[in-house]
């Protein structure tokens, strides 16, 4: 992808929420006051199947700081277990509040779920029903909002019983007091 700043605009970075996609900006040239740059998105392999809908945001120079979402969307194939949503948004919580989504794991063989695990004791998964062999699995996923306020970004990782891959996901929420 080609992005032309004017104005004497620059990108000075790429934010990228989403470990399975790897973003690599280069300015390539200028040409009457624009810079030009070339944006590469690439897909790392272990990215888990499913649909793919991200944004990076591009950091530039502009004094008012509002960062430029492009948006980075598709379909992965291929993988054993599909993870559906390819990233969970939790929604606005208030501080000490709960809210509960679901997470579908689906394999195109019978499978168990023996752990899904996250860096953060925020988020809590009920496996009660995951340990028979199915092919599609309703994981309920739990995030209990902290006392900080703001954004929360963590990565949600999967291990079954098929395979060594090991499907992960970004799970997000917004600590916000009303």
């Amino acid at each position: 992808m080609r992005i032309t700043c004017a104005g004497g605009w620059q990108v000075l970075d790429v934010k990228n929420p989403n470990p399975s996609l790897k973003a690599e900006l280069t300015e390539v040239g200028r040409f009457g006051g624009q810079r030009l740059y070339e944006l590469k998105v690439r897909l790392s392999k272990d990215a888990p199947s499913g649909y793919l809908n991200e944004h990076l945001l591009l950091t530039t120079n502009d004094p008012r700081g509002t960062p430029i979402p492009v948006p980075v969307e598709g379909r992965v194939t291929g993988g054993e277990i599909a993870v559906s949503p390819p990233a969970l948004f939790l929604g606005v919580v208030e501080p000490g509040g709960k809210v509960t989504r679901q997470l579908v794991l689906k394999g195109k063989k019978p499978f168990r779920v023996l752990n899904i695990s996250c860096d953060d004791e925020s988020f809590q998964f009920d496996l009660s029903q995951a340990n028979e062999p199915k092919t599609l699995h309703l994981i309920p996923v739990t995030f209990t909002a902290g006392t900080e306020l703001g954004k929360v970004v963590k990565t949600i990782r999967i291990k079954t019983d098929h395979g060594n891959t090991e499907p992960q996901l970004s799970a997000y929420a917004v600590v916000a007091a009303k």
